[in-house]
């Protein structure tokens, strides 16, 4: 039983409800630190990209998209914090909570302008359409790769998602086709489209041979 479900239900002992508030705040705490990390990845990927001399113009608005999106969902987080708390609190009733303004200004109001700042600039606009175009080490030369999957089971994925398994034990290394030198990605994918091409040319051949039987 979650938190929330524990704190509503006003038939259960006292002693449920408090383990349901405990829960409800450690969830909204959680949430922050969850925003705070994605930050700080975010920020070290962004402080690598400039060191290297890669951080193109593309990048950077992704990057300044993420961080507007983020601070947005941060300042409703910390709202919640404060509304959660005031409205467990048994000693008093807090302003946030006599008053419905905070709420329009800092939930609905930031939520609004978050949801159309991503419609109108999604970071999707600047990346490939492709998903097996990536970028060299260079930073700025877009090469064709094999393209990325996740093989493992999908129970698997579900309990980690980052692969951090993988990580650690290096069989994420294995997938890294962006770590390997470019004339080596290049003749794999030459060695896998080769079939396909043949499979279309004999597929074109037999319809125009269709195509003749039919006019005659």
């Amino acid at each position: 039983m979650n938190g929330m479900t524990r704190l509503a239900n006003r038939s259960q002992s006292a002693r449920s409800i408090s383990i349901g508030g405990a829960l409800v705040k450690a969830g909204i705490l959680m949430q922050m630190g969850v925003c705070v990390l994605f930050l700080g990845i975010t920020a070290h990927f962004h402080r690598r990209c400039i060191q290297r001399g890669v951080c193109t113009s593309k990048i950077q608005r992704i990057l300044n998209i993420l961080y507007a999106s983020t601070a947005l969902i941060m300042i409703r987080g910390i709202y919640a914090i404060v509304v959660t708390f005031e409205a467990l609190s048994k000693d008093h009733v807090g302003p946030f909570i006599k008053s419905e303004v905070p709420f329009y200004v800092m939930d609905v109001a930031v939520m609004l302008v978050n949801t159309f700042m991503l419609n109108v600039f999604h970071p999707a606009r600047y990346l490939p359409r492709d998903h097996k175009v990536y970028l060299a080490k260079d930073g700025r030369t877009e090469l064709v790769g094999p393209g990325w999957w996740d093989k493992r089971p999908l129970i698997v994925t579900v309990l980690d998602p980052f692969d951090l398994v993988g990580l650690l034990t290096g069989r994420d290394k294995k997938n890294a086709f962006w770590d390997r030198p470019e004339d080596e990605v290049q003749r794999e994918n030459r060695k896998d489209e080769v079939p396909g091409e043949k499979k279309d040319e004999v597929l074109g051949e037999k319809k125009n041979d269709e195509e003749v039987a039919a006019g005659k």
